[in-house]
């Protein structure tokens, strides 16, 4: 997830889901009786969704909003499209630190969003004590979409097992969600919330399926994949080619790859996720 336009023009599954999600989810959100929130987007990546579906939620005198990625190359994609936006900032954050926060975010903000992003994070717990640190003293609240389950990552294990692959996919649990086998993730994150201090939990999972159409799915993975920086240009495509052939060749419920209109259905579930955290 490197290429800033290439995830642009694939991210089809994770902009039709963040428009459902916030339209659906978006009230929850508790916002200031005088309007002057501020509020950071986690895992923004090209920004899009940052800008065109969050920003517009802010209240008319909001005071500071925030584009914030793990990759540089995100950041700086998204600050040269959206520096117009009034207000905004664009911070490199890597929400899994282990060390102190920057000064000018921890314990700044009324809000915290983001949107498929903290399945891509191995310790979630200390991804969500890093996000209850980025909220005020006063309190504050979390509106968070992820998923806890995909079945893309099984993909990458069926391609690790082959030979002319699998010194190229090391290190997988580094990006694979902690939450892929739980077989409760639900129960797993209610008692992480309790155990940093949220109150005014609410979880829930859904199961999803996306359906792509042949092309479209290897390009969106290609766009995704946290492995295709590691693999030589000259064999990029024969990677894609043999995981979207694993991938039409895992089993379900039923077979993924539907040969008579050349469409992949990918499942997944979906983890709507809101908390607060109560004036110290």
């Amino acid at each position: 997830m490197n290429d800033p336009k290439l995830y642009l023009e694939a991210h089809e599954l994770q902009r039709k889901d963040a428009e459902n999600f916030y339209e659906e989810f978006a009230s929850k959100i508790q916002w200031r009786s005088d309007g002057l929130d501020t509020l950071i987007d986690v895992g923004s990546g090209p920004g899009d969704i940052t800008a065109d579906i969050i920003y517009p939620l802010m209240p008319v005198n909001f005071q500071r909003f925030v584009f914030s990625d793990i990759q540089p190359s995100m950041v700086e994609f998204s600050k040269q499209r959206y520096n117009h936006l009034e207000k905004s900032e664009f911070h490199i954050l890597n929400i899994e630190t282990s060390d102190d926060l920057p000064s000018d975010l921890e314990g700044k903000f009324d809000h915290v969003t983001s949107n498929y992003c903290l399945q891509l994070v191995p310790n979630l717990g200390q991804a969500f004590r890093n996000i209850y640190k980025l909220l005020r003293p006063e309190g504050g609240d979390i509106l968070i979409n992820t998923a806890p389950y995909v079945s893309d990552f099984e993909g990458y294990t069926s391609l690790s097992k082959q030979d002319k692959w699998s010194s190229y996919l090391y290190g997988m649990e580094k990006y694979t969600s902690s939450l892929q086998n739980n077989d409760n993730p639900r129960q797993y994150m209610l008692d992480l919330f309790s155990d940093i201090g949220f109150i005014d939990c609410f979880v829930e999972t859904r199961e999803r399926v996306y359906k792509y159409n042949w092309e479209a799915f290897k390009k969106n993975m290609r766009a995704a994949s946290p492995y295709i920086h590691r693999i030589p240009v000259t064999k990029q495509d024969e990677f894609m080619d043999d995981y979207a052939e694993a991938m039409a060749n895992l089993e379900w419920k039923y077979k993924l790859y539907n040969k008579s209109d050349q469409t992949i259905r990918m499942p997944y579930r979906q983890m709507v996720l809101y908390a607060r955290k109560s004036p110290q």
